[in-house]
């Protein structure tokens, strides 16, 4: 079963091939993944804006680029957007401290759950060794009762 050099080289030559495809292959599903979640936000961008505004349907798509121009891009869109903006970075800020301080909270316990179970186990050592190394007493009178 001992190969050359050149036939190792050559089965790793193989693998690296196999494992570039793989990464390729992957990359591409990524790739496609993220296609697939922008093209879901703008059909629901766009089905929300045609319930909201059915009349934006009879409009060519110069006049829907303008108005969503001179709508979107106004000074009140922009105040509001940035409202939002602000409320959903305090909201995550906001989230991710209880999520640091009930991570902190459990590891906190599991350490106290650990020291109690260490010292339970040491005194369950301790009582084993204890009961291990003391003869039994019923044994010694018995061996007094029958010499005597």
């Amino acid at each position: 079963m001992i190969r050359t050099k050149s036939e190792k080289l050559t089965l790793k030559e193989a693998e690296l091939k196999q494992l570039e495809n793989e990464i390729k292959k992957l990359k591409q599903g990524i790739k496609s993944d993220e296609r697939e979640a922008h093209n879901k936000c703008v059909y629901n961008i766009g089905e929300l804006m045609m319930n909201l505004l059915p009349e934006i349907k009879s409009l060519t798509d110069e006049q829907r680029k303008t108005f969503l121009e001179t709508t979107v891009l106004s000074s009140f869109a922009r105040r509001k957007l940035d409202s939002i903006m602000n409320q959903n970075s305090e909201s995550i800020s906001t989230e991710k401290a209880k999520s640091a301080t009930a991570t902190t909270e459990s590891t906190t316990a599991q350490k106290e759950k650990h020291t109690a179970d260490s010292v339970k186990s040491d005194i369950t050592d301790k009582a084993k060794d204890s009961t291990e190394t003391e003869p039994p007493a019923s044994s010694n009178n018995n061996s007094n009762a029958q010499t005597g």
